[in-house]
């Protein structure tokens, strides 16, 4: 794995409303109710007080799972993980109501009630002889029931029951069937990109909150299904609780920082006067994203604050003391396979969970949808490897490097190193040529108006280039393209084709922590045969890939093929296993020399009747 995103969204959370905001649930009216330390509280008198059966149910738990008034909790979350419980345990679901915030931001008051809490709004469309679709069927899930809990903030900056409502107006969900319920939890996907540059799910989890010992736990369990293999590279949001649970778990992997998750507050966050400023965004952007060394980052970074006044902006100031996590001109060097610079990735990502998750789900619903969802992700990259493998993109040079390119890379990855071959082409040009040895130094200029500087070692085929796209992106850059076809080279040099990118990349074989192949090979082998088995058909089907455009290694292969199959028959047969000796292999116990126990003979049931014959009428 070389690079995993983690992005997270909540599933089934509903978004904080204000005290005044639930007209639609109750009219007008209002309960006296009396909390902890004598203080008062009015809560809005329903239309209807009951349900049409007119009973009430007080569900009973443990006295430890039991919200009392007067429970005190360091953090709103911890009051609300633990109600969640005590739902989960006698049988219905949550979700928040309500949000009261001081002038600094911090929740004074914090509401959760039952989901069934309110009623439905009536719809005051168009009347049923005016509509031209045919009327939506809802089921009511509403009834009106009061159960809730509230917290308040106290002067120790701890959270206590204050209101607590037991009774429902409705029966709670058994047992048996509690896997039905709803939950407002956080979900946690994993995230990596496949050799097409497709995104791909490595796992997933759901959070009770986002605090920092949840964060611990996931990235825990992560590694642990993992088989203790960290992640190379991890990308993620803003998110300090979940930073500091990488700092903790991950202590080595590096950590970066969405760019797309950033830059999507800026319009928000630089004022309504540079929001609609053409000038700021064609200097702002190229900047972040075109900047190849930190000291050319600083200094126009430095020159568009000055020069749009923006010294006193808060936010912009963070952003630039964080700028060693989220700007590629500090990380050039870390092979990041174009994630941060891909703006669309994210979006279909939310769009991709958005597909199959939603506030309305069950968990058992969710975990079909989930299940689904994978399952097309999965369809999606056999196709495309179906295309690359079958199918070859046209070409637009007729230089044979890029011909190579077209036979190693799969159709993405292609696309993006053809059009460097085309800058190479029709854009770059090589000013000077200096070798000292086996090392060959050249000066590229190209229409970017920044010149570049290319060393070659002409014995072991390095490259470097100034610009560092190989190190960051994974695929030589037109520079580079340059010097070879300069020097007569018509093929990428080995070392410079990742393995990842290659249209062989899936062929890779995958063994769990025991050594053994996670998927592929049959299972009455031996784990040592399993494994020689697996890399000996990959090593084939690789070979056979590789020749099959050249007939002189088709010949070559064709011939070690045909040598290895006589050599083998040349083998002493009384190694290999009888047929005998192979069934108990694979049955894990030897056959009996005295079989004593033998199959009864066939007895016919009542009513079976005897076969009759058939009866030939004479012509």
């Amino acid at each position: 794995m070389e690079s995993v995103a983690s992005v997270t969204l909540s599933v089934g959370s509903t978004t904080a409303i204000g005290v005044e905001d639930d007209a639609n649930n109750f009219s007008v009216g209002a309960n006296q109710l009396i909390g902890s330390h004598g203080e008062t509280y009015h809560m809005p008198e329903r239309t209807s007080s009951l349900p049409l059966c007119g009973s009430t149910y007080d569900p009973e738990c443990d006295d430890n799972l039991q919200p009392v008034i007067g429970m005190r909790f360091d953090t709103w979350e911890d009051g609300m993980a633990f109600y969640k419980a005590y739902a989960h345990e006698v049988g219905f679901s949550v979700r928040t109501w309500t949000t009261h915030k001081d002038d600094d931001g911090v929740p004074v008051w914090k509401r959760f009630v039952c989901s069934r809490q309110g009623w439905r709004e009536v719809s005051q469309g168009a009347q049923d002889s005016e509509r031209t679709k045919p009327k939506r069927k809802f089921k009511l899930s509403r009834c009106g029931c009061e159960a809730m809990i509230g917290f308040k903030r106290k002067d120790d900056g701890k959270y206590e029951v204050a209101r607590f409502v037991q009774s429902h107006t409705h029966q709670m969900i058994s047992p048996s069937k509690r896997y039905l319920i709803r939950y407002d939890l956080v979900f946690a996907p994993f995230t990596g990109v496949n050799n097409h540059k497709s995104c791909v799910t490595f796992g997933a989890a759901f959070l009770w909150n986002e605090k920092k010992e949840s964060y611990e736990w996931l990235f825990q369990t992560f590694l642990k299904a993992m088989s203790g293999v960290a992640p190379k590279l991890i990308i993620t949001d803003e998110d300090q609780s979940m930073r500091i649970g990488i700092e903790s778990v991950f202590s080595k992997t590096i950590h970066r920082l969405c760019m797309w998750h950033i830059l999507s507050k800026l319009t928000e966050k630089v004022g309504a006067t540079m929001k609609n400023n053409p000038d700021f965004h064609e200097r702002f952007m190229p900047c972040v994203w075109g900047s190849e060394t930190s000291n050319e980052f600083e200094s126009q970074w430095c020159s568009i604050i000055s020069d749009f006044g923006l010294q006193d902006n808060t936010w912009l100031q963070e952003k630039y003391e964080a700028r060693e996590s989220w700007i590629p001109a500090y990380f050039m060097e870390i092979s990041l396979g174009g994630v941060l610079r891909t703006t669309p990735r994210s979006e279909s990502e939310n769009a991709f969970f958005r597909h199959f998750a939603n506030q309305n789900l069950a968990l058992i619903e969710f975990w079909v949808r989930f299940e689904t969802a994978l399952e097309e992700q999965r369809q999606k990259e056999l196709q495309e490897d179906n295309a690359s493998l079958h199918t070859l993109p046209l070409l637009e040079t007729c230089w044979t490097i890029e011909s190579h390119g077209r036979e190693v890379y799969t159709h993405e990855i292609f696309a993006e190193f053809q059009q460097q071959v085309v800058a190479a082409r029709d854009h770059c040009h090589a000013k000077s040529m200096v070798q000292i040895g086996e090392v060959q130094t050249t000066t590229i200029s190209s229409n970017s108006g920044k010149v570049r500087v290319v060393t070659f070692n002409t014995t072991t085929k390095a490259t470097h280039c100034s610009c560092r796209m190989f190190e960051s992106m994974g695929i030589i850059c037109c520079h580079i393209i340059v010097v070879l076809k300069n020097g007569g080279y018509n093929e990428i040099p080995s070392q410079n084709v990742l393995h990842r990118w290659t249209k062989m990349a899936a062929w890779q074989l995958a063994y769990d922590a025991n050594g053994h192949e996670l998927e592929g090979s049959s299972t009455c082998l031996s784990p040592t045969m399993q494994k020689l088995y697996s890399e000996t058909r990959s090593n084939f089907s690789s070979a056979l890939h590789a020749s099959k455009h050249c007939e002189e290694k088709m010949r070559y292969l064709h011939k070690a093929i045909g040598d290895a199959f006589v050599q083998l028959g040349q083998i002493d047969l009384v190694s290999e296993q009888s047929k005998v000796q192979e069934f108990e292999s694979f049955v894990g116990t030897s056959f009996p020399s005295v079989i004593n126990i033998h199959p009864p003979d066939v007895a016919k049931t009542k009513g079976c009747g005897k076969r009759l014959k058939k009866v030939q009428n004479n012509p």
